[in-house]
């Protein structure tokens, strides 16, 4: 039987997620892995479909399955589009699914209307040249055939598990903020957004210095030993 969980976190300040769509993948990677927290990467198979486009937003989460032969498809997908929270970006764990795309057109625009500001998906899309005039979209690959009667959602606002990059998964929260862009798609789990947005602004500065010297002429392992680029950065899992 489907699931549905429909309670509302407090929402994030927007002046937050902000700051965040400042800044690189590769800075916020960077600076959870020097946190203790190095496997909140999505697979690399999860790519833009368009180049050059961005999301960030905390993750609404939802999960699906395959359907099996001639069994009727429960419509907790309309449920989703009424229950999606402005600023969201929509996660989707397929289950591993590959028969079909998970969205098409349709879907995104409800999604669009909804709020989201972005969907991440364990799976293909359809119809991409309307879903990239409506929000950006992450996903492993393009299908033309329509999901219906094929794969469907199964429950939405619990954690999913989406593949990882350096692991076999990567669990996502509701309410854990998402950051996507040409080189991948971070999970910055919710209780630490602030704390690595802060560390983030003040690296980026440092790494600034770093280029500069290098450039200079500097070698680049004393530039990279003069800088103490990550000695603000809180140590929460020590290694």
């Amino acid at each position: 039987m489907p699931t549905r969980k429909t309670g509302k976190r407090p929402a994030i300040d927007t002046r937050l997620i902000k700051r965040l769509r400042r800044h690189a993948s590769e800075t916020i990677s960077d600076v959870l892995d020097v946190m203790g927290l190095p496997n909140q990467v999505l697979a690399a198979a999860i790519r833009p479909i368009v180049p050059g486009i961005r999301l960030a937003g905390p993750a609404f989460c939802v999960r699906g399955r395959a359907l099996a032969p001639d069994e009727p498809a429960a419509s907790v997908q309309y449920a989703v589009d009424r229950a999606l929270t402005p600023g969201c970006v929509v996660v989707i764990a397929t289950s591993g699914y590959r028969g079909s795309a998970i969205i098409g057109g349709n879907v995104a625009a409800s999604y669009s209307r909804g709020g989201a500001v972005g969907v991440v998906i364990d799976g293909a899309v359809r119809d991409p040249r309307e879903i990239r005039n409506l929000l950006p979209a992450f996903a492993t690959h393009v299908s033309p055939r329509r999901p219906g009667g094929r794969w469907n959602v199964a429950a939405f606002g619990e954690a999913v598990s989406m593949p990882g990059q350096a692991n076999d998964e990567v669990i996502v929260h509701p309410g854990d903020v998402i950051l996507g862009d040409s080189s991948g798609v971070v999970a910055i789990p919710r209780r630490l957004v602030a704390e690595v947005v802060e560390a983030a602004d003040r690296l980026v500065p440092r790494e600034k210095k770093v280029l500069a010297a290098i450039r200079r002429g500097v070698d680049r392992e004393k530039a990279l030993k003069s800088a103490d680029r990550y000695g603000h950065i809180r140590k929460i899992v020590p290694r």
